[in-house]
């Protein structure tokens, strides 16, 4: 739900302001928080558990804040504590996705800078089998740059991809039994 849609503007919006009038005084907060996840959980309903926490942290810091006003110590590791956990909470949600990926790119890296000292000790050995046709020869060059190049694909046109048929595809291929050719 969006701050400019019909929605919000002739249902929520009038529903939540006479909720939160009609409420007594001392449970108006309570009413607004209600609203808060309702509103926010409208459009993702799975980051419901991260905004709870989030609140019960940021509750359980500032009443610790309130109770001990008088310990500059205990104030400043609360503070600290809420800090902490939300920024961790951001990095995390924000960063992780973008670490795995460059793991993922530089573990490619190796992979890809090895099979091609595999392929040039066969070119130097004049084994040619070993070159053309083996796992860490040229043809699983092939293959690892294809799914490479696939995952890459997918990556960029995840919202439109099927993601069942993509499943069963990769099982299919890295799953099953092959013969060995020689």
């Amino acid at each position: 739900m969006v701050f400019s849609s019909i929605l919000f503007l002739f249902r929520f919006f009038p529903i939540a302001m006479l909720v939160y009038y009609i409420a007594p005084r001392r449970y108006k907060n309570l009413v607004l928080l209600v609203e808060s996840l309702v509103f926010y959980s409208w459009g993702e309903v799975r980051y419901f558990p991260i905004m709870v926490a989030s609140i019960l942290v940021d509750f359980i810091a500032s009443n610790g804040i309130e109770r001990h006003r008088q310990s500059k110590g205990a104030c400043r590791a609360f503070l600290t504590l809420s800090v902490v956990f939300n920024l961790g909470m951001l990095g995390f949600f924000k960063y992780t996705n973008f670490l795995l990926l460059a793991a993922v790119g530089v573990g490619a890296v190796v992979i890809i800078v090895s099979i091609g000292f595999n392929i040039l000790l066969g070119l130097r050995r004049k084994d040619w089998e070993r070159v053309f046709f083996s796992n860490n020869g040229l043809a699983g060059l092939v293959f690892y740059l294809a799914v490479l190049f696939a995952v890459a694909y997918l990556y960029e046109h995840r919202e439109s991809a099927d993601m069942d048929e993509l499943t069963r595809m990769l099982r299919y291929i890295l799953a099953t039994e092959r013969e060995v050719a020689f």
